[in-house]
């Protein structure tokens, strides 16, 4: 039959130092308390596990305070993707806008092309010469000129 302490130092061996728990272990008798016999392997062992939690405990703390640094890291890099973000969208705006007055530039000057090229051609027809009206003469020879259209 094993002994008590014998089952928790095997439990110690098998999941390592640094994941043990101290309440695993009985609590030490009066004689090794008076520092009789094994008291000095005793106090070896708690003595190692507490190193073994000391450890953990600062690599947690390095992990953390690395943690912390990246996300620091992330935050500002965040922020200034949103800033660039915010002044692209801006400048979008901006380049919508000329782009669509050089669009309505360009659509009033063909519209004012082809106005004035129709009035040319209505010149050159005749159709501002005011000869076209009927003038109650019965309508035979009048020299007047007609519309391309007209009747």
């Amino acid at each position: 039959m094993t002994r008590p302490g014998k089952a928790v130092d095997n439990r110690v061996s098998l999941l390592g130092a640094g994941a043990s728990n101290s309440s695993l272990l009985p609590a030490p008798s009066v004689a090794e308390a008076q520092g009789s016999g094994g008291g000095d392997d005793r106090m070896r062992v708690v003595q190692e596990q507490v190193d073994g939690v000391k450890s953990v405990m600062q690599q947690n703390v390095n992990q953390m305070v690395n943690n912390m640094d990246k996300t620091q890291h992330l935050e500002t890099t965040t922020q200034e993707l949103a800033d660039t973000a915010k002044s692209f969208h801006k400048t979008a705006v901006k380049a919508r806008r000329h782009f669509w007055l050089q669009n309505l530039k360009f659509k009033a000057a063909v519209g004012g092309a082809l106005l004035i090229g129709l009035i040319i051609i209505l010149a050159a027809s005749g159709a501002f010469n005011g000869g076209g009206g009927d003038d109650g003469d019965g309508g035979g020879g009048g020299g007047g000129r007609r519309l391309l259209f007209g009747a």
